[in-house]
């Protein structure tokens, strides 16, 4: 997802975060409410995919999903890391059963 380059995604994230900013208090027909709940839910989800652990990963999914419901992008990918987890902790489950950690 971010192609282990998130040392060059990150800056690049912080400023368009400060420009949706900058955007949200003109206003204006362009930047809307919705359109910028629908840019800022886009851009937590780029900023998942650079979280340091899979647990801030979902939180900030999770964010991005609130931020616009109606983001068919960001629900799509916050369930792919609900399936993750859920991957991940049911073979945790299965090594703890045979003994294993």
């Amino acid at each position: 997802y971010n192609l282990k380059r998130c040392h060059e995604a990150n800056p690049y994230l912080d400023e368009a975060f400060q420009v949706l900013e900058e955007k949200r208090a003109e206003g204006g027909t362009r930047y809307t409410p919705s359109s910028i709940a629908r840019i800022e839910s886009n851009l937590l989800v780029a900023r998942a995919y650079c979280a340091e652990d899979i647990a801030l990963t979902g939180q900030i999914m999770y964010s991005a999903v609130e931020k616009d419901p109606t983001n068919e992008y960001a629900l799509q990918q916050a369930m792919g890391i609900l399936k993750q987890v859920e991957t991940s902790k049911m073979m945790q489950q299965n090594r703890m059963g045979m003994g294993q950690q």
